[in-house]
């Protein structure tokens, strides 16, 4: 489970699906963010480990 803002993101959904529920990122930015993280279409948020985790929360805090 990732927690942001508030938010519980969905585990087994692609990273790119899953962010959109945050505020203010759409497909555009939920996708962009998963480019820089370097991960694939099919990645889902369960599969990642805890430096992922790290920067995403960092590049989520940068965007929003």
């Amino acid at each position: 489970m990732f927690l942001y803002k508030q938010i519980n993101l969905k585990d087994n959904v692609e990273i790119g699906n899953s962010l959109k529920v945050i505020y203010g990122l759409g497909d555009f930015k939920s996708r962009y963010i998963s480019v820089k993280l370097g991960l694939g279409y099919p990645y889902s948020i369960n599969n990642l480990n805890f430096y992922m985790y790290q920067v995403l929360f960092i590049i989520l805090e940068n965007l929003t």
